[in-house]
């Protein structure tokens, strides 16, 4: 599984890497964060963590994200949806 160009933040608990049993196959690439993921220092063998930036500041991680953010959301609206789904 991939997982790239994401925005985490404001999670209940930060990302965890080190998990049991151990992830497999993932890669975290070019993400932003509000805060690290535990084992982001050492990630196990089955994880590949590139490229992400951690941003603290709640202001400049707005900033810096806020190309994906106005890309997020469904393509297209759910039937029955307030935004224009029929």
């Amino acid at each position: 599984m991939i997982l790239e160009g994401n925005v985490v933040a404001r999670a209940d608990n930060t990302g965890v890497l080190t998990v049991a049993p151990p992830l497999e196959n993932v890669v975290y690439r070019g993400n932003f964060w509000d805060a690290d993921p535990v084992g982001h220092d050492d990630p196990p063998a089955g994880v590949t963590y590139e490229g992400n930036v951690t941003i603290g500041d709640e202001r400049e991680l707005n900033a810096a994200t806020a190309a994906i953010r106005s890309r997020a959301g469904l393509l297209r609206p759910r039937p029955g949806s307030r935004s224009g789904g029929a």
